[in-house]
């Protein structure tokens, strides 16, 4: 697994990562630019009645995320909204009406939403341009090399495979930076040749904890990249 090389850090920080993607992928990891992944989960709705939610998620891994969720009660739409980021702006859809924030602060914490997402997929890390830094035994710190200050730190498990990726980043539903941390869960599944887990966990600052089942994975998609600008 020579390509880990590719990444900048300290031996202990590159020696953990590389068996992280082994633990996830095997001998023959496979190298992501772009992902695809639909989600599924639950929430309380009208009157505590349970509320199927519905969640494509996109991302460029070095520059594009975009996050379309749609809520479903007794089968019939509820709600929709989708919020994107396309390097320049975020942008936040309810309905028909469109916001956009390009000021540095949102532009920042999108930026580090994106990173983290990249983080939980693990092989992005191991790319040029990637410092790593080692923060313990079972725990490192990531960082782009253009945009230092655009940390995450990933935690694992005894095994290897990762317990948490932390981060600040952009909550676009209520327009502010919070602490965003992505816990992998369930174990590990493999869906048309590319493993992820299960389940993934997502929790912001104080924020109820959404917990979303992957039923469907693409790794590198073609995705115009139109896709992540809302007008």
């Amino acid at each position: 697994m020579s390509f880990l090389s590719l990444a900048k850090g300290d031996p202990a920080a590159r020696d953990l990562l590389q068996r992280a993607v082994r633990a996830r992928y095997g001998l023959r990891p496979l190298p992501l630019e772009s992902v695809e992944l639909e989600m599924v989960g639950q929430r309380r709705g009208w009157l505590g009645l349970p509320v199927r939610v519905h969640v494509v998620s996109r991302i460029v891994t070095d520059s594009h995320w975009r996050w379309d969720e749609t809520w479903k009660l007794f089968g019939l739409p509820l709600h929709y909204f989708s919020t994107s980021f396309d390097s320049g702006a975020v942008y936040y859809r309810v309905g028909n009406q469109v916001e956009q924030a390009s000021d540095p602060v949102a532009i920042q914490g999108a930026r580090r939403r994106l990173w983290g997402e990249a983080c939980a997929l693990l092989t992005p890390l191991t790319m040029p341009g990637v410092v790593l830094k080692s923060l313990g035994e079972k725990s490192l710190q990531a960082s782009p090399e253009n945009q230092p200050d655009d940390v995450a730190e990933i935690r694992f498990n005894a095994d290897d495979t990762v317990d948490s990726v932390r981060t600040e980043a952009y909550y676009a539903e209520l327009r502010q930076v919070l602490p965003l941390t992505i816990r992998p869960a369930g174990g590990l599944q493999t869906l048309d040749g590319f493993t992820l887990p299960r389940q993934v966990i997502y929790e912001w600052g104080n924020q109820r904890s959404r917990i979303l089942t992957i039923v469907r994975a693409v790794a590198n998609p073609k995705i115009p990249l139109t896709e992540f600008t809302m007008g």
